[in-house]
């Protein structure tokens, strides 16, 4: 071993470095949108996004901070979801289309679960079979935001009243529903 830098030290100050640059920029972002103002519950869904991003880059940036990041981690991905609810035209508009409540149902409940496994691993530290999880339900949790960020810039794609005048041809479709519906044509994929 050499007396200079080893890799995991700089492994680790490369680590600290990118977190408390995330933290940093998510802080400034947090105190620009509050300068702004925030009146509608989209703004203040934002406004706590870009918190508890700042919150989740800290505590992982920070030694201590281990065991707390994956809570803040589970806090941060849940507020997002409910920001990509409400953007997304809120309950009415998910409920139009079929089966896009299905899949922020099942975001949700693997973000709660996420955060079930982030409590219990403090409690049960020597379990390697939860450590796997909790990076499984990592995985599943931002393979399901993207697929409702892609929902979303397809939705912002459509000409008004298209979502709503080819409902009932996507409710007759298989449940690949995040589709593009339009009244004269049944299904058409991006």
């Amino acid at each position: 071993m050499s007396d200079g830098l080893t890799l995991d030290a700089a492994q680790s100050g490369l680590a600290f470095a990118g977190y408390a640059a995330a933290a940093l920029a998510f802080t400034a972002l947090t105190l620009w949108r509050t300068l702004r103002g925030v009146g509608e519950p989209a703004q203040r869904l934002l406004l706590a996004g870009f918190g508890l991003t700042a919150c989740w880059a800290w505590l992982s940036a920070i030694p201590g901070g281990t065991h707390l990041a994956p809570l803040a981690e589970s806090f941060r991905n849940l507020v997002w979801l409910a920001l990509l609810e409400r953007l997304s035209g809120g309950r009415d508009a998910v409920e139009r289309r079929a089966g896009l409540r299905l899949v922020y149902g099942a975001v949700g409940l693997v973000l709660g679960l996420q955060l079930i496994a982030g409590v219990l691993g403090p409690l049960v530290e020597a379990e390697p079979a939860l450590g796997e999880t909790l990076v499984l339900l990592r995985i599943t949790a931002a393979a399901g935001l993207l697929v409702l960020v892609h929902n979303l810039y397809v939705q912002a794609d459509e000409p008004p009243g298209a979502a709503t005048a080819g409902a009932s041809a996507c409710r007759a479709t298989p449940p690949s529903s995040l589709c593009r519906c339009s009244p004269s044509a049944p299904i058409s994929r991006p």
